[in-house]
Order: structure tokens, then sequence, then C-alpha cells
């Protein structure tokens, strides 16, 4: 789809016959980052982990691991220069000196953000749905968990990473272009496999923030 203004788009999960918020996204005309925000419900505060495995070990997420980080975090942005910031509703922001790669550097495309959805019957039901804005995708009753996953795209760029079959929930991508602007986003959807058939596959407890590092 083509976006002409900044009004930012909404990510509408539409699950077991009702609508539901999941985040929202748009380019700030002015410096050219992109914002995105995770919809919480009241009270609802962000997790993190401080377990750094090294690369040559699996990744193992254990959620009890987890703990609030004591930031009410509101959006996360990411600026052409590769400044990637985390801010509260006053703006006031989260600095842990996380810098990811210069847009200028990117020569196709390249994946920023990734999260994994909670139960969607656990987020925030949409009352309305905007035809023009919003982006409403819509999940099976069965839905298995996913992980969504935000890249920055060049203007012009047609060829993008091929994921298996089986592992893509929407058999290929969305593409965002903003007008006028260099850079859009593109955004896929992909399904988390189950390693084991013995062992249940179970939704996230919250949403969690895979990776937010160029």
């Amino acid at each position: 789809m083509s976006r002409k203004n900044t009004k930012p788009t909404r990510l509408i999960f539409t699950y077991r016959g009702k609508c539901y918020k999941f985040m929202s996204f748009f380019v700030d005309e002015h410096d050219n980052s992109f914002y995105f925000h995770i919809y919480r419900k009241k009270g609802e505060t962000p997790m993190f982990c401080d377990d750094h495995p090294s690369q040559a070990e699996p990744l193992r997420i254990h959620f009890p691991s987890f703990k609030p980080t004591g930031f009410e975090e509101n959006k996360i942005s990411f600026h052409e220069s590769g400044y990637i910031h985390s801010t509260d509703k006053r703006g006031k922001r989260y600095r842990d000196g996380v810098v990811g790669i210069p847009f200028e550097n990117v020569q196709s495309f390249l994946f920023i953000l990734a999260i994994a959805p909670k139960n969607p019957l656990e987020m925030i039901a949409a009352t309305s749905i905007d035809r023009q804005n919003d982006l409403q995708i819509h999940l099976k009753d069965d839905a298995n968990p996913f992980v969504v996953q935000f890249a920055v795209v060049r203007k012009g760029t047609e060829s993008f990473p091929k994921m298996p079959s089986e592992q893509n929930l929407l058999s290929g991508f969305i593409k965002c272009d903003y007008r006028d602007r260099t850079f859009g986003l593109v955004l896929a959807l992909t399904k988390v496999l189950n390693a084991s058939q013995s062992i249940e596959l179970n939704w996230p407890p919250f949403n969690l923030i895979l990776k937010r590092v160029a």
C-alpha cells in the first residue's frame, strides 16, 4: 500500500470474530524517523530480561526471568542516522546506547524490529476501523504464535528474502511506501515453528520485543 501522509497506521488483528489493536507506526515528516507504538492496557508495563547469551548459544526464552523495566515506554523510534530511541509519553528517553545502521548504508532492506504478540484475546479491543489508515489482518481461529517483523526498505527495491511457505503467515510481504521518502517499510508475519510435536505452543504472556537493533 502507498501512504501519502504521516498519519499513524494501526495494525489490527481480527481474531475469533473481534478486532484487537496491536500497534501503530508512522514516519516523521521532519526527520524521516520511523516510530512504533505498542498498545498496552492500563497498568501494563514493558518487560525485559538481562540475560545475554553468546551468539554460539541457542536463544532460550525463559519468561519467569523477565522483570518490569520501570520505564513506561510509549514509542520506539529508528532515526535515519541509525540511532534508536525509546521514549515515554513525556518525551523522556530510555538511554541504553543502542545504535543501528544508518539508512544511507542500506542498499535494499534491513530488518529493524521483531515483536512476538501475546494472545490477541488479551489485547485492547478496537471499537472502530479506519479503512484508509488501518492495516487489518485476519487470523484463523486456531492461529498459533507468530512474530511481526519490520524492515526499512529503499524505494525501488522489489526483491525480498525468500521465506519457506510453512513459516510465512501472509504468503508474502506487506510493503508501505511513503511519498517523497527514500525509504519505506516492509511488514512480515512469521509463524513460530514447533520443534517438537509433543510440546504445545503457547502465546507469550506479554508482547515480547525480540529485536530492535539494526
